[in-house]
């Protein structure tokens, strides 16, 4: 039987204030503990007593209770004679707590229901499907209503920052790192400012945000602070003044698993595998931090004047193979190919920076199979994030990657093959800022050194003339090509 007024008030009041007590913060470590059995009980009722939004989402994410939380809020929003502001706040702390449990798909049906302008659905339709290119065009075109005043009496504040939040999260995931840079440093954004600049990279720059501007992640704070103590003063490991750079980035290694494994015993056991994604993604993140010191100390002993043995290569090219088995699923997120692959690259870079310096100064002979094996492995990280931006249909992406993101001016023929070949099934697809891609295709094939390659690769290139023949109306040139790839 539901109380009447003034007791349901009271009994309100009396219960909000009883749950934000800070003693029950000694529980919140605690596999069961108070604030669970409330909300648990809580939900259980026909006609809940109303709690704070807000209250309800700290109180579900400090003591574990995600799911209770969950459905306070729902049933707390189906309740008749809400008030707009009230029924906002319910939704946001909703998407709130569905957000940090990696719920993409049910935070884009919430904001299905309550955009109040198309691009909103648009947008989040486009963005679920992979398809960032679209979905950025639409945020950008509702928040350029927004500025032209033609939304102020449609669009809630609460929407037109998801407008602003999709457009980044699209651009991270096309890789638009030049220009989210400019962007954060524009709008004092410094939470984007710390992705950016790791990336660019911009290492001194990064140390001072870090001091002037923390962010709430504690574990990716750690992970930053891991990524300019690796990359400052690298080489130098030896010197005295430099010692204790390797002792830095270890002790932020260790926080940041702590930290992490923290915030997994947080999570809701028995929920499926998304909420646990982005700490699985931090875990390797730290994992390989770990093993870029171990690389880099190893370059270090290697570099030095004395040094007469070739073990410090061996170690390295072990950990650069087990990188190659440690690749992200093709259908994982762009950015946590991004994530991973650009920090190896930073890492390959440092050990071929270290190399050349080592041969510019004549001190002694070096192994010269070192800048074969990092040219071999650049050009396999940057194939493998052209196939998987191909495979999810990211074409501008893989054509910029393929064009850009390789900085050595040989490869490996083999290398050089799987290049060609994505660059061709990408202009096959289409990508939206290539003109006339086709041709542009068949001029990369008949460009290519057919006479070094085996007769297998040989066939291969002529399948793809072929594909790119047909799709040109060219039948004859189509049957030509396919022949002689059957015959090869």
């Amino acid at each position: 039987e539901k109380l009447e007024e003034p007791a349901l008030s009271n009994l309100e009041r009396g219960l909000g204030q009883l749950l934000a007590k800070e003693y029950h913060g000694s529980q919140m470590n605690r596999d069961r503990n108070v604030i669970q059995s409330w909300l648990e009980g809580l939900i259980r009722l026909d006609h809940p007593p109303v709690l704070d939004a807000n209250l309800i989402a700290h109180l579900a994410q400090r003591f574990n209770s995600w799911h209770c939380g969950c459905q306070l809020l729902e049933k707390q929003l189906m309740a008749a004679n809400l008030s707009d502001s009230d029924q906002e706040n319910l939704q946001d702390a909703l998407c709130s707590l569905l957000t940090q449990l990696n719920e993409a798909d049910l935070v884009a049906g919430i904001w299905k229901q309550r955009a109040s302008v198309p691009e909103t659905s648009s947008g989040l339709i486009s963005q679920r499907t992979g398809d960032h290119a679209s979905a950025q065009d639409y945020f950008v075109e509702a928040m350029g209503k927004a500025q032209n005043g033609r939304l102020v009496k449609d669009a809630k504040k609460a929407e037109v920052f998801l407008w602003e939040e999709r457009w980044i999260e699209s651009a991270k995931q096309m890789s638009q790192w030049d220009m989210l840079t400019e962007f954060s440093r524009s709008v004092t954004h410094a939470s984007l400012l710390h992705e950016c600049l790791w990336r660019i990279p911009e290492w001194a720059a990064l140390r001072e945000l870090t001091f002037k501007h923390t962010i709430e992640d504690d574990t990716q704070l750690r992970i930053y602070q891991a990524y300019y103590h690796l990359q400052e003063n690298k080489g130098d490991y030896a010197d005295q003044s430099n010692s204790n750079k390797i002792d830095y980035v270890e002790q932020s290694i260790a926080r940041g698993m702590q930290k992490a494994l923290y915030h997994w015993t947080s999570l809701p056991q028995g929920s499926g595998i998304d909420p646990f994604i982005p700490s699985l993604v931090k875990f390797q993140q730290l994992v390989e931090l770990h093993e870029s010191s171990k690389i880099l100390s190893e370059m270090n002993q290697y570099l030095q004047p004395e040094a007469n043995s070739e073990k410090p290569i061996d170690n390295i090219r072990n950990y650069f193979a087990m990188w190659r088995e440690r690749m992200p699923n093709t259908w994982d997120d762009p950015l946590v190919w991004s994530d991973l692959l650009t920090w190896r690259h930073h890492v390959y870079t440092a050990v071929s920076n270290s190399i050349q310096a080592l041969k510019d100064s004549g001190l002694r002979d070096y192994n010269q199979s070192v800048m074969g094996l990092i040219v071999n492995e650049t050009a396999h990280s940057v194939n493998s994030f052209a196939r998987m931006c191909r495979k999810q249909n990211l074409l501008d992406c893989c054509i910029n990657a393929l064009q850009e993101f390789y900085p050595y001016r040989s490869m490996h023929y083999d290398d050089l093959l799987v290049k060609t070949k994505q660059q061709v099934k990408a202009y096959l697809q289409g990508p939206p800022s290539v003109d006339n891609p086709l041709q542009m295709g068949q001029n990369l094939i008949s460009t290519s050194a057919v006479d070094r390659l085996s007769k297998r690769q040989t066939a291969q290139l002529f399948a793809l003339k072929g594909d790119l023949c047909r799709a040109l109306g060219n039948s004859e040139e189509a049957n030509q090509a396919y022949a002689t790839a059957t015959t090869t």
